[in-house]
């Protein structure tokens, strides 16, 4: 972060990313399909806090990916740094899931997510 400003981060060499014509309210769907191409990352599910746009303030549901220091958030199709997210999103509850554990958890429950607090 310089002067305050967020920047995102460039496409990590050797990602694959899908092309979605409408991202709103799929981050679940979107993070299945990021981490089933990208086989190195995990799956995040929890809550944020957002600090800007129609759900700043507000404590919502969400799904994202990491992979060490990198995040890639599927909504912006963005790749920010970990800590600038944190800072910006206020993230808690976060269970992270790898390829396997997440494909597991679709079958079993029949949907991308979320899956509720006693879903393990």
């Amino acid at each position: 972060m310089a002067n305050g400003i967020i920047r995102k981060q460039p496409v990590p060499q050797g990602v694959c990313l899908r092309k979605y014509r409408r991202r709103q309210g799929r981050c679940y769907e979107l993070v299945l399909g990021f981490v089933w191409d990208n086989q190195e990352w995990n799956g995040v599910h929890g809550k944020i806090i957002p600090t800007f746009g129609p759900f700043a303030g507000e404590n919502y549901y969400h799904a994202w990916a990491e992979k060490g220091e990198l995040l890639y958030e599927p909504v912006l199709n963005e790749f920010w740094l970990k800590k600038d997210f944190h800072r910006t999103f206020y993230p808690s509850e976060m269970k992270i899931y790898n390829r396997k554990e997440l494909a597991a958890k679709v079958r079993k429950f029949y949907t991308c997510g979320p899956w509720g607090p006693n879903s393990d």
